[in-house]
């Protein structure tokens, strides 16, 4: 569930309470499910020498005419089979209807959002066994603005069985960017996240996770690509076990990441493979 919520929160964060007109989920779907064309990306393991040891994931995206991603299916691979995710988002970054399955237990879950004036008002998470619905969660939202009609603060909670579960509370700047982000799950923190800019982009993120005793920090260049993760575990004192550096293209893109973990200073080498180019485009209706 915790990693369903933070998924929810990314997908609202270029929300904003200007208005727009909305198509229904299923339209949308239709749409961009007929949109042709495709780029794939293929995640590699390889060795120092850049030799490939293994596939590990293939994620296809389409784009529309702005090459904003509207659609985005990764195919995790595992020794006995494969995780997909499949995404849909609006033309504005939201998401919109989710789908987890798995190659052995089929479908493990779905999520589904619904908005009004460019903003989410509500979702629906449907968890599966045996694909078969066995829990239902709803999601609610609760957005303020400010006297120019700039949004401030957000509220997420989740409902499950006519309980508050998990609640995220997510603030923002003069100019709509997130700045903090408090994820509360029965009454407890667990975990708080601070974004840092330097003019108006986005240079750091630090993650606060309490229920894990762990300190994440991201670096982004002046373009808010990534370049560095840490992770640091807290016992005693904050001890580094982690640390992922990333080539970006001239797209932003990974291209390829070298994580290095302590004290062993065991190398990941990871590198990604593009085929097939983006387009022109196609507009969300």
């Amino acid at each position: 569930m915790n990693k369903f919520i933070s998924l929810v929160i990314l997908s609202i964060m270029t929300s904003n309470c200007s208005q727009v007109t909305n198509k229904s989920n299923l339209e949308l779907i239709n749409y961009i499910d007929s949109i042709k064309k495709e780029k794939i990306i293929y995640e590699f393991q390889v060795d120092s020498l850049e030799r490939i040891i293994d596939t590990l994931s293939i994620e296809k995206n389409k784009v529309d005419k702005n090459n904003k991603i509207v659609f985005k299916e990764t195919k995790t691979l595992k020794s006995n089979g494969y995780l997909k995710s499949i995404n849909y988002y609006r033309g504005n970054n939201n998401l919109f209807y989710s789908k987890l399955e798995d190659s052995n237990f089929g479908i493990l879950s779905t999520s589904e959002f619904w908005e009004n004036d460019d903003r989410i008002i509500k979702g629906l998470y449907l968890e599966y066994r045996d694909d078969k619905v066995k829990d239902t969660i709803d999601i609610h939202y609760e957005y303020f603005c400010n006297n120019k009609g700039l949004k401030n603060k957000t509220i997420i909670s989740s409902k499950y069985k006519q309980a508050i579960g998990n609640t995220t509370e997510l603030f923002y700047n003069d100019l709509e960017q997130p700045t903090d982000e408090i994820f509360i799950q029965y009454n407890d923190t667990l975990r708080v996240t601070k974004y840092i800019y330097s003019n108006d982009s986005l240079r750091k993120k630090i993650i606060k996770d309490y229920e894990n005793s762990k300190f994440i920090s991201f670096i982004y260049d002046k373009n808010e690509n990534i370049l560095t993760m840490e992770i640091f575990k807290e016992k005693d004192s904050l001890k580094k076990i982690s640390k992922t550096d990333y080539k970006t293209d001239n797209n932003g893109d990974i291209i390829k990441s070298i994580k290095t973990k302590f004290p062993s200073n065991f190398k990941k080498y990871i590198v990604y493979v593009t085929e097939g180019k983006w387009h022109d485009g196609e507009d969300i209706p």
